[in-house]
């Protein structure tokens, strides 16, 4: 089950998100599994006002991180459901972890 949360609970996790983001884009939909082991937001780009979807589930350090994104979405209706979609697929692995290639092994330990 995926469930419509508020900025600030998105934001609690303390993920990094680039200083420059707010400038080009606008974050307007944040979600999260009912585990709460997969998150993500749909976002508006300023430039070309389209829209990304971004999920996102911890490392293998426990770290907040881009897990899957979609880009140029041209209807919010449409990135909503992409966003639905894509949380779906990581939420059906039943993974708390997902594992990110630049980091090394004794760098998980």
């Amino acid at each position: 089950m995926i469930k419509v949360i508020n900025e600030e609970k998105y934001l609690d996790r303390k993920m990094f998100i680039h200083p420059m983001a707010d400038i080009f884009s606008k974050r307007i939909g944040w979600y999260e599994s009912e585990s709460g082991n997969v998150i993500g937001t749909i976002v508006l780009d300023k430039s070309d006002r389209d829209y990304q979807c971004i999920v996102s589930g911890r490392d293998q350090v426990g770290e907040w991180r881009c897990i899957d994104l979609v880009t140029s979405i041209e209807k919010i209706e449409d990135a909503t459901q992409q966003m639905f979609e894509l949380m779906e697929k990581y939420i059906q692995t039943g993974k708390s972890v997902f594992p990110q290639e630049d980091i090394d092994e004794e760098d998980a330990a």
